[in-house]
């Protein structure tokens, strides 16, 4: 047991007599992570994927609407729907895009019009 404290005095003495070179190469490290934190640029993305059913889910919505369509008209619907300014807003409120108390509805209506044209 003494051998293994004297060893670890030994290693705590020689740490001691590095202290600065230690300090420095801290200090280092750290300026070059801030460095290249800072440099990074600001840009946040987010991707979704939707599957949709098109025999279950539109059913019932198109029903007496039209004639039967092709897969992609029933899917660009589904898009179109989803995209739609009452279903974005929400979201956009959530995230800090929009605020209603301080916008006028024509910058709501803008910002929301650029994030329908972002997700296309």
């Amino acid at each position: 047991m003494q051998e293994l404290l004297d060893q670890i005095l030994d290693q705590v003495r020689g740490a001691w007599r590095y202290r600065r070179y230690a300090l420095i190469v801290a200090w280092v490290v750290a300026v070059l992570g801030w460095a290249a934190l800072f440099a990074m640029p600001d840009v946040f993305q987010a991707n979704t994927r939707v599957f949709v059913d098109t025999k279950t889910a539109l059913k019932p919505v198109l029903q007496g609407l039209t004639l039967d369509q092709d897969v992609n008209a029933q899917l660009n619907l589904v898009r179109q729907s989803l995209l739609s300014q009452p279903q974005l807003q929400p979201v956009a409120q959530e995230v800090g895009l929009v605020d209603p108390r301080t916008m006028s509805v024509q910058q709501i209506v803008r910002v929301l019009d650029e994030c329908e044209i972002a997700s296309r």
